[in-house]
């Protein structure tokens, strides 16, 4: 149970994108534009640091496959996390990255952050 939620990395955003895009967008196009959003929860929740965050995006950023996030509604995306059935009581749960080999599963996060990482991960694709 927890190695399959472990594999879950990057993807409660990536289906959002998927069910957001109509599923034009590619499942891999999807999951890794989906960990960059993770990424970035995880240093803004406090888990990373700067430097593990820079790290963590430098293959990401260099292969450009978020593009399709400059077409879609931040609110959107987050209605579509909302109900996921993977989520309790209206709380959307994450899969997060503390370091390479240790992840967190179950993270909660305030919707600003959401957001915020959904802003991020945006304007690290423009």
């Amino acid at each position: 149970e927890s190695l399959r939620k472990i594999l879950n990395l990057g993807h409660t955003f990536a289906h959002a994108f998927e069910s957001n895009s109509k599923f034009k967008i590619k499942h891999g196009m999807a999951v890794i534009t989906g960990l960059t959003a993770s990424f970035y929860l995880s240093h803004q929740l406090g888990i990373i640091n700067d430097n593990s965050l820079y790290k963590y995006l430098s293959l990401p950023a260099s292969i450009n496959v978020g593009s399709f996030l400059n077409k879609m509604d931040n609110r959107k995306i987050y209605s579509i996390m909302r109900s996921d059935k993977k989520n309790y009581d209206g709380k959307i749960k994450f899969v997060l990255i503390k370091e390479i080999g240790e992840i967190l599963v179950d993270v909660i996060a305030k919707p600003s952050l959401i957001y915020s990482a959904i802003d991020k991960t945006r304007k690290l694709y423009l």
